[in-house]
């Protein structure tokens, strides 16, 4: 046997589950000038199967550009073709919202449907292949990389999301965006999210120490009961039933008042126009020659002026009142923090209650002002009964923040207030600016993290006096005191949305697509920082999902039957019986 027979051999044992690669090794050789008895033998197959791939091929030729067919019909071309049809399966079918009879359509479209099955049922195969190895991929790698993470205290953020058939309880980790579970549930009572958590917290290396999450009863209970730790309100709510309750009022009171001043200047300008056209005729301007007819209108016409002030006065009251509304809404965010957003010096509990409640007071004012309903007081007094949540997250933090630095015995008089002063507030406002969109916020921000800077990098002060090993060390504290104190839920609010988006294009998510969907966030989508949200929550490097695809997912079926038609512009229709 010759070399070339040999390396033929060769290649298709390593091939030899993949009956498409056996007949691109075949049909290479009889384009090499092999004979179709050598190449059959080194093969092991039939010669008329051999004489069947060559024929297909020569068909084929007829209707493609041969350069194309000659690439694809290659072992290099088949690799490609592997590559690009599971990589559309993986972005299109799996990560987004598309359908299979829209992959269908491209393959057609681009006249790959004659090198690949583009038959929907060839292209479930794939979908089922595809998610059996992405759910296999994430059994393997969490549990490999949660043997190599360091135990941590971690927050949790919670919600549900509903769908018309379905609800899915979802656990996020809000600063690497991890998702911890995703499950399809028919309750959100305390023991559906004990079961949607259980398992996925087993099987990581944390203690969660404390959750941010709405009011729902369920979820309270299962916090409190469940979990045991502390639970943290959600900022957007505690925002949202004000505007519930006196925000959208306050807008339609704004709205009609509006009409009403336009209507009464209409009215008021109408007036004078036609008392101003009958004095115009008038043939002496002598006020005692008026007619009383005009008298009556010039009457009516300072009546009507009269009535647009003071409809002018009553709209200039309302956007006053909805401005204050929506002023003391936002100025709840600008408080809830650790520390003062002008100054950067540190909010004790107390003092962010006091504020809190002064506050509420100038809410409640412009409410009885406006004559609020009752339903609408007892909305705003669901939000004003947050304040002793809002006060105990900030003294949680503040616990926590004592314990952890109480270990650090290098820490002096002088270096424990660098820590609490500038250290601490400097690394919490600027995670903060990588999350605030309004530009004044942002410049006060930057104001802020500029001066605590200058304070920190004093030529002979405190901070300075450390080692470069001990300023790391109070930088990782620092860094890890931050990012305990978590105001909302949004991460998974946002998660909800893509989930919403995802369930239209799909028409329904079920429980095995909704876990492969969270394989895709945790471990798929890499960001601008070059990691993935797996590698952000345990701190490891992770395999590639879509490499680890490649490697296990089938070869591309070769269309068994062509129901298909080229024309001249390489446009691929179905014939029509």
């Amino acid at each position: 046997m010759n070399t070339s027979s040999l390396e033929v051999k060769k290649t298709a044992r390593i091939y030899q589950k993949s009956g498409r690669k056996i007949e691109v090794i075949g049909l290479q050789a009889l384009n090499n000038s092999k004979t179709q008895e050598q190449t059959a033998d080194d093969l092991g197959v039939p010669r008329t199967t051999l004489q069947s791939w060559k024929y297909r091929q020569q068909a084929m030729l007829k209707d493609v550009d041969p350069e194309i067919v000659n690439f694809y019909e290659s072992p290099a071309g088949l690799v490609h073709l592997h590559q690009i049809l599971t990589a559309i399966m993986y972005c299109f079918h799996k990560a987004s919202g598309c359908g299979l009879p829209t992959i269908q359509m491209f393959l057609e479209s681009s006249n790959l449907c004659k090198f690949v099955a583009s038959s929907t049922g060839s292209l479930q195969k794939i979908s089922q292949s595809l998610d059996d190895h992405i759910l296999a991929f994430r059994d393997e790698e969490e549990e490999r990389l949660a043997k190599g993470m360091r135990r941590r205290n971690i927050t949790v953020a919670l919600d549900e999301t509903f769908f018309p058939a379905s609800m899915i309880l979802v656990m996020m980790e809000p600063i690497s965006k991890y998702i911890l579970t995703e499950k399809v549930s028919e309750r959100r009572d305390k023991a559906s999210w004990d079961k949607a958590t259980s398992v996925a917290l087993k099987k990581l290396n944390v203690n969660v120490i404390q959750a941010t999450a709405d009011e729902g009863s369920g979820l309270s209970s299962f916090v409190k009961n469940i979990l045991g730790v502390h639970k943290a309100p959600d900022l957007f709510h505690v925002q949202q039933d004000i505007s519930k309750a006196i925000g959208g009022y306050l807008a339609r009171k704004v709205n009609t008042a509006e009409k009403n001043f336009k209507e009464s200047s209409i009215q008021a300008q109408k007036a004078y126009d036609k008392v101003k056209e009958e004095v115009l005729k008038l043939p002496t301007r002598d006020l005692s020659s008026y007619p009383k007819n005009l008298s009556r209108k010039i009457k009516k016409c300072i009546e009507l002026d009269n009535q647009k002030e003071m409809n002018d006065l009553e709209l200039n009251r309302q956007r006053e009142d909805q401005k204050i509304i929506s002023e003391k809404r936002k100025e709840i965010g600008k408080l809830y923090h650790p520390f003062d957003i002008s100054s950067g010096e540190g909010r004790t509990p107390e003092e962010l209650e006091e504020s809190l409640h002064a506050l509420y007071r100038t809410i409640d004012e412009v409410a009885v002002r406006n004559d609020c309903s009752e339903k609408q007081k007892k909305k705003l007094s669901k939000s004003k009964n947050m304040i002793p949540s809002l006060k105990g997250t900030l003294a949680f933090f503040w616990t926590f923040v004592t314990v952890l630095v109480g270990d650090l015995d290098f820490l002096t008089l002088k270096g424990n207030k660098v820590f609490y002063q500038c250290l601490l507030p400097l690394f919490y406002w600027r995670m903060y600016l990588n999350r605030c969109r309004e530009k004044e916020q942002r410049e006060e921000i930057q104001a802020v993290i500029k001066k605590l800077e200058n304070e920190l990098n004093v030529r002979d002060g405190p901070w300075n006096s450390f080692s470069k090993e001990q300023q790391e060390m109070l930088s990782d504290k620092a860094q890890e005191c931050i990012e305990i104190f978590q105001r909302s839920s949004s991460c998974v609010e946002g998660r909800n949305g893509v989930l919403s988006l995802l369930h239209h294009g799909h028409k329904g998510l079920k429980g095995r697509r909704i876990e492969v969907l969270t394989v895709i966030h945790n471990f798929g989508i890499i960001r601008k920082s070059g990691s993935s949200y797996a590698e952000d929550f345990f701190e490891q490097k992770q395999k590639s999902l879509f490499g680890y695809l490649i490697e296990r997912v089938n070869w591309p079926l070769r269309p068994r039957r062509s129901n298909w038609s080229s024309f001249g512009d390489g446009s691929c229709v179905r014939r029509v019986a």
